[in-house]
């Protein structure tokens, strides 16, 4: 890296932390043209004979719950820059989804 791309990436990530981003956040983007690159994830969580499927995506967090079983649960959104989403009650086999404003960086499920 030479001096002057140094001093265009040290120039750029002082404006982004300026802009509220973190250093990090800003290394997710997945071109020169700035684009977001689509964050993903996934885990599972067992209980009581239910299974519960997280996947989250940029915005998009859901879960998809199978299985033979009285359990309540219901789905926790972990969103960047935003408090968590917590959905409704459920019971038994079931799914839920819902969004974050700017990024989702987990989801899974809270037991009840």
């Amino acid at each position: 890296m030479n001096i002057w791309t140094r001093a265009g990436v040290t120039a750029a990530a002082v404006a982004a932390v300026g802009a509220g981003m973190s250093v990090p956040a800003m290394a997710e983007t997945g071109s020169a043209s700035g684009s977001p690159t689509v964050m993903a994830g996934s885990t599972t969580q067992s209980r009581n004979g239910l299974t519960c499927n997280n996947q989250w995506f940029t915005t998009l967090g859901k879960t998809n719950c199978t299985g033979n079983s009285g359990q309540r649960w219901r789905l926790k959104l972990t969103c960047q820059f935003q408090g968590d989403i917590l959905g409704t009650w459920q019971t038994g086999a079931g799914s839920d989804q819902n969004e974050c404003t700017v990024r989702v960086t987990g989801a899974s499920v809270q037991w009840g």
